[in-house]
């Protein structure tokens, strides 16, 4: 027994001691697991209630940059290679996309389904890799325990809908080295699988291309020295991750150096790790992965632990290196934490070298600026994978016969764990204060729209004209457009603005009129006896007029018998025949007096000049005494 040893049992005998007492005893062993165990679980749930009782139906800041330019719900690929934020990202249109046809862009469901998937994800691989590489259930659970700093409330979900894409790499990654490393291997099935899972990653963020290629290389070089029994799911699966890096580090790259001519969008200037500011930067997303708040107190910390997690990676990279070569059990620990070292120390230059030059005027440090944004959540992956090491360095370290370390080192990971489940308890404020610029947002847009202004300047949710946002978003029926409110109706018979099209101005023989077998014409408008299934065609002009127009207010002054619907059907460029999915339905109230019935008709890409009205859907009689259509918003 060295010297070192006897001086650490000699200053931690007592806690030892403690420790091996506790994990001696059943009772108090189960209660540990089962605390390790449901202690992420529960903070997930926390999570997820809390969105759900603070989420508005809104899109925040970069949410915006999808509806702004038009795309979202498109699967062309012109719209999902097309880099933004210094990145190509089609992996998370893709989802975007899918999300607007299904959920129609809800904020809030959206939110929910996408936290629940990829945490809900991330933890099951965490567990699935943790028990197969430690192999006792308690000393599993331990690591486990320590993803609770992952369900921080102050990641990735909260504010924009699209903040989750950064995380998606880390999914794709951890699922690629579940199959590596899992028991059965078969390269027709598992190398194709790998290899796509590393192309999905990459092609999610800048950062999943790096991360990638990364653990590609350190899963590749460590399976040079496994046993040659077990070698080769490490050789070739690592090798199809780190070419799956490679083919997407090169588009990602290019679209910093030549799409956007060797500027990064966020910022003018890149820090550089020669500059204090980087590692203060650095250390501050470190310590924001293990503290809920900002402290300077946190560097020490952040360092400390940082700096075993390096000396960690470096004593297996030494061990790997040793004339004798390993098993796959004794390896693995240390190669996925080096693989998740590697990955996690590759994204945090980059996110470094990006933001830390952004630090506003009123934030005091950029260590503090490192702790106040989603970054860390890269780093809480590491923790779990520094206490599996720990449990198999101490595991082969030799302690007096009646002190067991591995005691001690679950009894301080699992109170270590209940007091980050507290924290992350009382920061529901973060939920709370995240639907205040939603709320207000909404207000804003309803004002700017209710008093027909030419301009949507609401700064709370994003700091530009957002009313062709807006009216893309009404075309694409965008659930939040729902609580908003029409622009002012123009009445029947305004003259200025004059309408492009007009029913009183319009001569019988230019109407097409189809299920409507009684037509008397009047002083003003028509009289009609509909059969089932009625249609008027209208044909306007002038055509320039409409391709740029965006917004489209048709007014109908009309009376029915019965309660009923009014269906207006248009045609965007490119459409040939009418469909429903270009259409709007709004209810009218039968006997009485004329009503006005309004329609707001959004095409992000103009109208065609062919529009359809169904003044009915049932057979009845009807009056239809106007017709008036007027461009609202132009491009």
């Amino acid at each position: 027994m060295s010297k070192t040893t006897d001086f650490l049992i000699l200053i931690l005998r007592p806690l030892l001691w403690i420790g091996s007492k506790f994990y001696e005893r059943e009772l108090p062993r189960k209660i540990a697991f089962w605390v390790l165990i449901c202690a992420p679980v529960l903070a997930l749930a926390y999570n997820a209630l809390s969105w759900l009782r603070y989420g508005i139906d809104i899109p925040l800041w970069d949410d915006w940059g999808f509806y702004n330019p038009g795309g979202i719900g498109s699967f062309d690929p012109r719209y999902l290679f097309h880099p933004a934020n210094d990145t190509l990202f089609p992996v998370g249109k893709t989802l975007d996309s899918i999300a607007q046809r299904l959920l129609d862009g809800n904020s809030v469901a959206y939110q929910l389904i996408s936290m629940l998937t990829v945490l809900g994800l991330l933890l099951l691989l965490q567990w699935k890799l943790l028990a197969a590489r430690l192999g006792d259930r308690y000393t599993a659970a331990c690591a486990f325990g320590l993803t609770v700093l992952m369900l921080s409330p102050c990641s990735y979900w909260g504010f924009q809908n699209i903040a989750y894409h950064h995380a998606l790499p880390l999914v794709f990654d951890l699922a690629a080295i579940y199959i590596i490393t899992g028991r059965k291997w078969s390269d027709r099935s598992s190398t194709p699988f790998v290899f796509i899972l590393g192309i999905l990653a990459g092609l999610s963020y800048i950062s999943g291309a790096f991360s990638t290629l990364a653990m590609g290389m350190v899963v590749f070089v460590s399976g040079l020295f496994i046993q040659r029994s077990e070698r080769r799911p490490m050789i070739v699966g690592g090798l199809a991750l780190a070419m799956a890096g490679i083919l997407t580090l090169i588009p990602q790259i290019w679209v910093i150096a030549f799409f956007q001519k060797g500027v990064a969008q966020a910022s003018n200037s890149l820090a550089l790790p020669n500059e204090k500011e980087f590692w203060l930067f650095l250390f501050g997303v470190v310590g924001k992965s293990l503290f809920p708040g900002p402290s300077s107190l946190h560097i020490i910390p952040a360092v400390l632990l940082f700096g075993a997690a390096a000396v960690a990676v470096l004593r297996f990279g030494g061990a790997l290196f040793g004339k004798k070569l390993q098993t796959l059990s004794e390896a693995g620990t240390g190669m996925i934490l080096t693989a998740l070292f590697a990955a996690v120390f590759a994204y945090l230059l980059l996110v470094a070298a990006g933001r830390t030059h952004l630090r506003p005027p009123e934030v005091q440090s950029s260590f503090a600026y490192g702790t106040a944004r989603f970054h860390f959540f890269w780093v809480t992956l590491l923790w779990p994978w520094l206490a599996a090491a720990a449990f198999k360095g101490l595991g082969r370290m030799k302690f007096a016969p009646e002190l067991n370390p591995t005691g001690l080192l679950v009894v301080i990971t699992t109170l270590f764990t209940v007091l980050a489940f507290v924290g992350i308890l009382r920061e529901e404020s973060y939920y709370r204060r995240g639907a205040v610029p939603r709320a207000t947002g909404v207000n804003c847009i309803s004002s700017a729209l209710r008093n027909g202004e030419d301009a949507v300047m609401c700064s709370q949710l994003y700091p530009v004209d957002l009313l062709r946002s807006v009216i893309y978003a009404k075309g694409v029926g965008a659930s939040f457009v729902r609580s908003l409110p029409h622009f002012p109706i123009i009445p029947v018979g305004t003259k200025d603005p004059a309408p492009i099209f007009q029913l009183s101005r319009t001569a019988r023989t230019d109407l097409g009129f189809r299920n409507l077998p009684e037509i008397q014409a009047g002083e003003v408008g028509y009289r009609f006896k509909a059969a089932d299934d009625p249609m008027i065609i209208i044909k306007t002009g002038p055509p320039e007029v409409l391709r740029s127009c965006l917004l489209l207010q048709v007014v109908a002054l009309m009376r029915v018998d019965e309660d009923d619907s009014v269906q207006v059907f248009y045609k965007p460029p490119g459409q040939k025949r009418f469909d429903g999915s270009f259409s709007q339905v709004v209810p009218v109230d039968g006997g009485g007096e004329c009503r006005e019935v309004v329609f707001e008709l959004a095409s992000a890409n103009g109208f065609q000049e062919d529009f359809r009205f169904d003044p009915v859907m049932k057979p009845q009689r009807l009056e239809l005494k106007e017709l008036e259509m007027r461009c609202r918003v132009s491009r």
